[in-house]
């Protein structure tokens, strides 16, 4: 298959390149960090500028665009809303027209931040009650993406794995305040299903190849606290757990307001993969073994 990824720079997308490339012919765009991958075809791009991106997509001519350009940053889409619309929406638009006209299969990366956090495992078929600029706009593209092409594939989540220096995970966050003995004030009340990127890129891929379209989430299979993630990622690293701190979200004072459950419930994909999402502690050892086997640093090569 011919996959074009939109911010290969960016956390997902350099994984997708990587755990990809072995049976499929990648490419790649991205705007500031030039990404260099063997088998990996990269380029520059302003996917502001719509023109560029047809044209592009148009000698490509790949089947399948994985969109995961998005600024993810909270609290910095909160103040800065104008450049969180064009890059999270407008990019997003731009992208969607392109492939709609070219006959090509979109995948667009959403989150799980659209809901109002206050109940658990939320549905495709739950409406969205997003709390800040983030979410307001990562809804806006997914409404922007599906009424632009009925066939595009929406995949809600919320992913972990190995990053670059450039763009870091959340679990390489507590692994370096760890290694460091750093002391960590985790959230108790703030829960979510996080499943690592490669077997997320899997479940994707496997979507794809059943034609699947419209919102489907795809994450791990239980829900846990911020907390309890650092603790099992402790645990699976042998790191002590003494400044790992309990903390609650209000003592946080963040600038924009956030969901206290995040937590998707991912039985439509099951349903359709006839397959069960991972456990957390099953996707942590997944991270080990990348880690083990000196996958990590791949990626931190990858990115200038």
């Amino acid at each position: 298959m011919k996959i074009f990824i939109t911010g290969i720079s960016g956390l997902l997308g350099i994984n997708l390149a990587y755990h990809l490339r072995p049976n499929n012919e990648v490419y790649g765009c991205y705007n500031t960090h030039q990404v260099v991958v063997d088998r990996v075809t990269t380029m520059k791009m302003d996917l502001a500028n719509s023109q560029t991106v047809k044209k592009t997509l148009s000698k490509v001519q790949p089947d399948v665009v994985i969109n995961t350009v998005a600024i993810s940053n909270v609290d910095y889409c909160q103040t800065n809303p104008e450049l969180a619309h064009t890059t999270n929406v407008l990019i997003t638009k731009h992208i969607a027209e392109s492939c709609s006209s070219l006959g090509i299969k979109l995948v667009h990366i959403s989150t799980d931040h659209l809901f109002d956090g206050l109940s658990q495992c939320r549905t495709e078929e739950d409406t969205p009650a997003p709390l800040n600029t983030y979410a307001h706009t990562k809804l806006q593209s997914e409404i922007v993406a599906s009424d632009i092409s009925n066939s595009t594939l929406i995949i809600r989540t919320n992913f972990f794995g190995w990053g670059s220096e450039f763009r870091k995970s959340f679990s390489d966050w507590i692994l370096s305040e760890l290694e460091n003995e750093r002391p960590l004030h985790m959230f108790t009340d703030a829960f979510f299903n996080p499943i690592l990127m490669n077997y997320l890129i899997d479940f994707v891929m496997q979507l794809v190849e059943l034609n699947a379209h419209g919102i489907y989430h795809v994450s791990g299979s239980e829900r846990i606290s911020k907390y309890e993630f650092a603790l099992l990622l402790a645990e699976k690293w042998k790191y002590p757990t003494d400044n790992i701190h309990k903390s609650v979200l209000a003592d946080a004072h963040l600038k924009a307001p956030r969901p206290a459950d995040m937590s998707l419930s991912c039985e439509k994909a099951e349903r359709i993969l006839q397959s069960r999402m991972p456990s957390v502690p099953s996707s942590i050892n997944g991270l080990k073994v990348l880690h083990d086997t000196g996958y990590r640093y791949l990626l931190r090569k990858a990115i200038h």
